[in-house]
């Protein structure tokens, strides 16, 4: 990303109804929530099994919405959530073969391990993580409520 961009090649909406517009051509993203996330909601759960529902839950998707609020030193040590559930998240996204916008939530969120994962778009809102645009968008482009984002983003209803 050239850090003088300007928020012009889309945006985000989240919402109800989320969708990604990028490029001229608008997608109906499905939301899909990380396997920390799904397996602190859930303590039966390992991260195997969060891992299968999330591919189940991807199929057919136009584009993903992949949700992470749990990588953040409130609920995860960034040691705990690099040797737990990274490597879960990366599989996912990996597999992607539509686009996805990972989206992170929370206080504290660990942006610059998370910037690394494979994604079409990475999206904060600067009221929950404080980050420059410029700074993560080494594998995608970025989305947020800052100057100098790649992408607009909107909380929708």
């Amino acid at each position: 990303m050239n850090p003088t961009t300007s928020i012009t090649q889309g945006r985000v909406r989240l919402g109800h109804e989320p969708t990604l517009e990028l490029r001229g051509r608008t997608y109906r993203m499905t939301r899909i929530a990380g396997v920390a996330d799904r397996c602190l909601a859930h303590p039966s759960l390992d991260e195997e099994a969060a891992l299968n529902q999330a591919r189940g839950e991807a199929l057919g998707a136009e584009a993903i919405l992949y949700h992470l609020t749990s990588a953040t030193g409130s609920k995860h040590s960034p040691m705990e959530y690099g040797g737990r559930f990274l490597e879960a998240d990366r599989a996912l996204l990996e597999a992607c073969t539509v686009p996805t916008v990972l989206h992170v939530t929370g206080a504290g969120a660990y942006l610059d391990i998370l910037a690394a994962l494979p994604c079409t778009v990475i999206a904060w809102s600067q009221a929950d993580v404080q980050a420059e645009p410029t700074s993560l968008g080494a594998h995608g482009l970025t989305c947020t409520d800052a100057v100098g984002a790649d992408l607009a983003l909107e909380q929708g209803s």
